[in-house]
């Protein structure tokens, strides 16, 4: 095969460095209104449009801290996630 089809061939690896402090500066607390229009229909999906979520098993596969489970968590559960 060459590089015409495979153009990743000879390239570094992409290493993804993830900082949550980083992540939440720039992504949650961000004003940008393309970011806050799309984390709000994420949870508005997972609120109102998965039938049964107490019946189901979420993963989280964001930035690694769990940024909807306040949201979907059961009230037990969120408020043993607030005393951390």
């Amino acid at each position: 095969m060459d590089q015409s089809q495979n153009p990743a061939e000879g390239t570094a690896p992409v290493i993804y460095n993830w900082s949550v402090p980083e992540y939440i500066r720039l992504v949650e607390n961000s004003q940008n209104p393309t970011i806050k229009e799309f984390e709000q229909v994420e949870l508005d999906y997972l609120l109102n449009k998965i039938a049964n979520p107490q019946n189901k098993t979420f993963i989280d596969v964001g930035a690694g801290y769990g940024r909807v489970l306040a949201h979907i968590a059961p009230p037990e559960l969120e408020m043993s996630l607030q005393l951390k």
